[in-house]
């Protein structure tokens, strides 16, 4: 009896199909000097597509509220990209599953496979049949996802998974360390702001010197006096309203440095007496809270400086520990338009997961942030109502 004849795979065919995949995996090990993250993730997209063999592929990211944000993608028309960005939320479709549930989702086609009726009428129309979502995980914490799409159903094999898992890698890699530069970039503003808060100071105890030698000098030591008692009183009272309950001592000190700014702008900020902060937020660093209570102050002292004297006030309140923080500004300015300073609180709270609320008062607004632990999921936002 003849032996059954035995199919094996050419081996130089098999040969060819590692190497055009190890070059593309090689071609993206030292991507990214120079670009900017979009265009790395761009690069990386195309990439995994060429590499199993799929039509095009996307990289999304979570953004502020925990929303799915498409970074970059290759292959994609522009339809499908809006469509995508309309209707991504976390939770909600194979993307959302693969980051809420931090594992790949595999869908062979998209015409069968359930839990895809949102999804399954623009996928068809663009000509999609398959596809595969794998996770973006930086230190057990999933910050995106990659999609491949093919046109064709059918089965991924574990070997492409293992691919797409490569180059979810090296996506990885770049938001690190583009997340790396935009912290080492806002540790140096937040660094700017405290010189610009000791130069002010020093500025100011000059001036204050300055005054009390020209007192001195005119024969006037009762006034000297007395100039002296008003400055220790004013300062006494800020600096014991700070430290009798901030106890984190960058924000104490950030907050002495911009009640100094605000005087030198002919503005008075008070520090609310009932204000407590025991600890902050771990996600909170000193860079972060640097940026969030600079900007916050700032917007209201762009507001005031176009006020008459007698309403050039504003009142400074915070709560904050492990669980949570809130800080508040009420000031007595003018109907609000957004400033510069306004649309940099924003972005600063919402690298925080945080929120900004403007309540307006018949004079005056007061401006809330609030700044929840990242562990609970809370939409990054900007809410405006009147307190009637």
């Amino acid at each position: 009896m003849a032996e059954p004849i035995q199919l094996v795979p050419d081996d130089a065919s098999v040969r060819d199909l590692r190497r055009s995949q190890l070059d593309a995996m090689l071609s993206v090990s030292g991507i990214g000097a120079g670009e900017s993250l979009d265009e790395t993730l761009g690069r990386i997209a195309r990439a995994a597509a060429g590499v199993v063999d799929a039509r095009s592929a996307a990289i999304l990211l979570v953004g502020p509220g925990r929303q799915l944000l498409l970074a970059d993608a290759w292959g994609l028309s522009d339809s499908y990209r809006r469509e995508m960005q309309e209707r991504l939320v976390r939770g909600v479709g194979p993307s959302g599953l693969a980051v809420s549930e931090r594992r790949s989702i595999v869908v062979p086609d998209i015409v069968t496979y359930p839990g895809l009726r949102m999804w399954r009428e623009p996928a068809i129309r663009e000509g999609y049949r398959s596809f595969v979502a794998t996770p973006l995980r930086i230190e057990g914490e999933t910050v995106g996802v990659l999609n491949v799409y093919r046109s064709e159903a059918g089965p991924w094999p574990d070997h492409d998974l293992d691919v797409l898992a490569f180059f979810a890698d090296h996506a990885v890699t770049a938001i690190r360390i583009a997340n790396l530069v935009d912290r080492q970039d806002r540790q140096l503003q937040a660094l700017e702001r405290v010189v610009r808060g000791l130069r002010e100071q020093t500025h100011e105890h000059a001036n204050r010197l300055h005054g009390v030698s020209g007192l001195l000098a005119l024969g006037e030591p009762a006034e000297a006096q007395r100039f002296i008692a008003d400055l220790l009183a004013t300062h006494g009272q800020s600096y014991h309203a700070v430290v009798s309950g901030i106890e984190h001592a960058t924000l104490a000190g950030l907050i002495l440095a911009e009640t100094m700014i605000a005087g030198q702008r002919g503005i008075t900020v008070k520090i609310d007496r009932r204000s407590r902060v025991t600890a902050l937020p771990a996600h909170l660093g000193d860079a972060e809270l640097i940026a969030v209570v600079g900007h916050l102050l700032e917007q209201a002292l762009e507001v005031l400086v176009k006020v008459s004297a007698r309403r050039r006030r504003a009142t400074f309140s915070v709560w904050g520990s492990r669980d949570g923080a809130v800080f508040k500004v009420r000031d007595w300015g003018t109907d609000r338009l957004p400033t510069l300073n306004y649309s940099l609180l924003v972005d600063a709270v919402g690298v925080v997961d945080g929120s900004v609320e403007v309540i307006h008062h018949a004079v005056g607004a007061t401006t809330v942030v609030t700044i929840p632990v990242r562990s609970v999921p809370r939409p990054s936002s900007t809410t405006v109502r009147s307190a009637g």
